[in-house]
């Protein structure tokens, strides 16, 4: 137990550096989202079709960024009830007033935006943010505002944040650990090719979106943040995005969307190697005091609304092709005009993510955190 205090007392004392490129990845992997969303909409160019049918796994960012960038920032000495409910008001406000904005819709119009018509225990489960825990009752997990299963993964996530980051304190090196998360990775990424080959449905729908699955690549995450604070490296941005996209690319042209056969699960397993050197990669920058584009001032603000813009953009989405067909009919099947109007649904997400995050998010935010009594984190 001294080991672990003294351990933990090293890393209170270290300065939590900023990271302003890994916030401004943020914002590609919502827009990469909001991008698959719209070809429920309207047609697409080959080219912009495929980022669409790849878009979803900036999903999978999400979680592994959000490991790394919880264990980067995590103080020991925070009360894990602090921690959790910091979590909470950082994801919980925005998720009700979106989901009450599309159940106001609904008695309006009679459909949902953005999801499945939700159940009345559903919607209970909904409201908590215990709706992705359900295996198997995707009528559950995407009612409503669909995007919003994501957010019942990363209660999860928050639930284990702080044994499993102690846990890892524990670790005089976390090498052998990193190990460890990297076999279950292995085990999990043979189990879907198997799956896949025997059409194991139910099975590879959880492992694709059920929290505990999903965990993995959370912890990966956070295995990365303390690889990186032992003196480990990686600076190869472009090796990351070739393991990313080569694996993922090869997959999608021997099992063709068209096939019906293409599992997410697979294609998330795929990628999580890529996505975790990415993510070092690009936080090494920082660390070494380069500078590049992705430090950009209105990129990293973009990737500090990138959170309203994930929790809007599926809402948006429905009112705007409501709008859009019956203001400016046009033809859902001309790829021209598709592009045209992805660009212009992309630049409206943009300024709405903008306004939400500057006049709904953040006051709430600083209120409850303030109403509640919870401390700042650890700042450099």
């Amino acid at each position: 137990m001294s080991t672990l205090k003294a351990l933990q007392s090293h890393h209170a004392t270290l300065p939590v550096q900023v990271l302003p490129s890994l916030t401004s990845l943020r914002v590609f992997a919502a827009l990469a989202v909001a991008v698959h969303h719209t070809r429920a909409a309207w047609a697409h160019t080959a080219t912009v079709d495929f980022m669409g049918q790849i878009g979803w796994l900036g999903v999978s960012v999400f979680f592994i960024l959000s490991g790394f960038i919880l264990m980067w920032g995590y103080d020991p000495a925070m009360a894990d009830r602090q921690f959790i409910l910091r979590r909470m008001i950082r994801i919980y406000p925005l998720h009700i007033l979106c989901l009450m904005f599309s159940l106001m819709c609904f008695a309006v119009l009679g459909t949902p935006l953005a999801g499945y018509v939700g159940t009345p225990y559903g919607t209970i489960a909904n409201f908590l943010l215990l709706h992705d825990w359900l295996p198997g009752h995707p009528e559950v997990r995407q009612a409503w505002n669909g995007v919003s299963w994501t957010l019942s993964c990363e209660l999860f996530f928050y639930l284990c944040a702080p044994f499993v980051f102690r846990r890892m304190l524990r670790q005089q090196t976390i090498v052998p650990y990193f190990y460890r998360v990297c076999a279950a990775w292995a085990c999990l990424m043979a189990f879907c090719i198997v799956a896949a080959l025997h059409h194991m449905d139910a099975e590879l729908d959880f492992i694709a979106f059920n929290p505990v699955p999903q965990f993995l690549g959370f912890l990966l995450g956070a295995c990365g943040a303390q690889l990186l604070r032992q003196g480990w490296r990686f600076n190869s941005c472009s090796l990351s995005l070739a393991l990313m996209f080569v694996p993922l690319m090869l997959y999608c042209q021997f099992v063709p969307e068209a096939s019906g056969i293409r599992y997410g699960a697979v294609m998330i397993e795929l990628i999580t190697p890529g996505v975790l050197l990415l993510i070092l990669s690009i936080a090494q920058l920082d660390i070494s005091g380069q500078v590049s584009w992705m430090q950009a001032r209105v990129l990293v603000f973009l990737g500090e609304s990138s959170y309203a813009l994930y929790m809007t953009h599926a809402l948006f989405l429905g009112a705007f092709t409501i709008i859009r067909n019956r203001v400016f009919p046009i033809s859902n099947g001309s790829p021209l005009w598709g592009e045209v109007m992805t660009v212009l649904y992309l630049v409206c997400v943009l300024l709405i993510s903008a306004v939400t995050h500057m006049w709904v998010e953040q006051p709430i935010r600083l209120y409850l955190l303030t109403r509640f009594g919870v401390r700042r984190p650890r700042q450099s």
